[in-house]
């Protein structure tokens, strides 16, 4: 069964609440890579995570891209409403008809009729029962959690289809086969038990739930309710209407006036639970046991998750309707030359095993893996249930069965961080404090008490008596932070980059000083010894300039005076050629 097919998840990161797995009775949703995953072996598709997921990341997946087909295909569309329609709808539940109508619907009926033609099959069924226990099949999510999680129980639930199902079947019957039944209701869970059917015989084609149906008609028929009333082509008898959100309690007084079993109704998760395992345990009386897992049967229904009227609106709706309605109800017989299948009779069903298999880790395994969770000790196990699961140790076995990771336990996380952050705080070599608006310290780290000659690591000093707080005033001022900026601590003879990060949700800076006094002394003496250099450097050079000078003007004597000699020498040599 792809139970995705009816519940999926949406593509945005969750924001790590872990509401739907505290909500999930059969922990059937795990966390891995920043997303909730339905696990569909062990979902029951009773829509709690629909429900309580605060950022909608859930939604039934939308099979109305193949409805639409259906009708521009030309196909003969058969509409079943479950009756619980006029809870949802309201004042303009009679419209509804119409609008089908307008959508590409030839034939309208409510689901109740369908009902109608069980009853029969049910008391039939019931007067031939010889077990302890009758358990009425009519809710899908009980129906899955039976057959998943409590299969010994199987014996005892009432072998007929339910009632979407067997409408289906009615009118596949009498429109043809070939015709496309769609249902329309207020649950989740029996357009995955659907999935089951489909594959023995195919009487209901898609399904959607109310909400779906309001969206489409917003879409495409935005007037519809403005259009006129108009009748069902069927509807149900009042019997069968008041099943619709009572349950098998009317059926059962009026067809079994003397069983020697009780009749025991139950609505909801815990009581859910708390009648199964006392079926199991054998300490339920001989009972008819009419199951309904949503709190209020189908007026509690999934689709009801986002109306604002009460429960008790929606009975009174449901109360008028059934007043409207006749007591009497047009029986259905089935055709005497339809060929039987697998399953005995027109309206029979079987629940096949789904056990879920939950393999349990060895003890040493099993504590184990409580250690890697940071729980050391019994004491340590909080059972706080905040990851979603009741207790450490059912988290453990969650693990074990990759449903699970140490990320989704808050406390261990919680004491992960403020381990490393508390590391960070006493050993880091910078000088960190916070301050308050009245410029005290609220926290302050080692580092800062021992560089800032603070006498006391107590919190509440003023920071006028250990610097200049300046800049602190004006960060409050602004509500703007500073980063980056040189500062002198001339009073403790230190050289910090200060960064002062204003935190607007506390009203409180946090000051982080980098203490680069080392640093600065070591810029100064480079700077010294590059002024030393340029200095010497200039030095040498107005001694060269001298000596260049001083060889320039030795060079201009000596040529003055060799000058003077060759002068001599060619007067010399002119007066002797003269001579001769």
């Amino acid at each position: 069964m792809r139970v995705n097919d009816a519940l999926t998840l949406a593509t945005s990161g969750c924001q790590n609440c872990y509401k739907c797995i505290r909500q999930c009775p059969v922990k059937a949703i795990n966390f891995k890579e920043n997303l909730t995953r339905i696990n569909p072996s062990r979902c029951i598709a009773c829509g709690n995570c629909f429900i309580i997921c605060p950022h909608n990341h859930k939604a039934p997946r939308n099979h109305l891209i193949k409805i639409k087909s259906f009708i521009s295909n030309g196909q003969h569309m058969l509409a079943s409403l479950d009756a619980t329609y006029a809870a949802y709808f309201g004042d303009d539940a009679g419209r509804l008809p119409a609008a089908l109508r307008f959508l590409g619907f030839q034939v309208v009926e409510e689901t109740s009729v369908g009902m109608d033609a069980l009853i029969d099959s049910i008391h039939e069924t019931y007067r031939q029962w010889d077990r302890p226990y009758f358990i009425t099949a009519g809710c899908a999510s009980a129906n899955l959690l039976i057959q998943k999680y409590h299969p010994e129980l199987r014996q005892y639930m009432a072998p007929v289809v339910p009632a979407m199902i067997a409408h289906g079947k009615i009118l596949k019957e009498t429109h043809g086969q070939a015709s496309r039944v769609i249902h329309f209701g207020p649950c989740i869970a029996s357009r995955v038990e659907n999935l089951w059917f489909s594959k023995v015989d195919k009487a209901v084609d898609s399904a959607l739930t109310f909400r779906e149906l309001e969206e489409w008609l917003e879409e495409d028929c935005p007037h519809w309710k403005e259009l006129p009333l108009q009748p069902m082509d069927r509807q149900g008898s009042q019997r069968a209407v008041r099943f619709s959100f009572q349950g098998n309690g009317s059926f059962y007084e009026q067809v079994t006036p003397a069983s020697p079993r009780t009749f025991v109704q139950v609505e909801g998760v815990a009581q859910c639970r708390e009648a199964i395992v006392a079926m199991e345990r054998g300490e339920l009386e001989p009972a008819f046991v009419d199951i309904s897992f949503c709190r209020n049967g189908c007026l509690g229904g999934p689709a009801f998750n986002q109306q604002t009227a009460t429960v008790y609106r929606r009975r009174g709706m449901m109360e008028k309707l059934i007043e409207e309605r006749s007591s009497t109800h047009q029986p259905f017989h089935e055709k005497a030359d339809k060929p039987k299948q697998h399953l005995p009779g027109f309206f029979a069903r079987t629940f096949p095993d789904r056990q879920v298999v939950w393999k349990m880790p060895p003890s040493d395994r099993l504590e184990e893996i409580i250690k890697e969770m940071g729980k050391f000790k019994p004491a340590e196990e909080l059972n706080c249930g905040t990851c979603g699961f009741d207790t450490c140790r059912e988290r453990a076995i969650a693990v074990y069965n990759h449903m699970a990771n140490d990320s989704m336990c808050l406390p261990y996380m919680r004491k992960k961080i403020e381990t490393i952050s508390d590391l960070i705080f006493e050993h880091s070599p910078n000088f960190i404090f916070t301050v308050n608006r009245e410029l005290k310290v609220t926290s302050i780290n080692p580092a800062s008490v021992k560089h800032l000659k603070i006498e006391t690591a107590e919190v509440g000093v003023h920071l006028a008596g250990i610097l200049d707080f300046e800049d602190y005033l004006e960060v409050f001022e602004t509500g703007t932070s500073q980063c980056g900026k040189k500062v002198y601590l001339e009073s403790q003879g230190l050289t910090v980059i200060q960064h002062l990060l204003y935190i607007r949700e506390q009203d409180t800076i946090l000051a982080i000083l980098n203490n680069v006094t080392r640093e600065e002394e070591k810029e100064q003496e480079l700077r010294a010894v590059r002024r030393q250099t340029v200095e010497t450097a200039q030095e040498v050079i107005h001694r060269q300039m001298r000596v260049a000078q001083e060889i320039c003007s030795l060079l201009g004597e000596t040529t003055a005076e060799t000058k003077v000699i060759l002068d001599q020498m060619m007067a010399l040599t002119l007066d002797r050629a003269e001579e001769s």
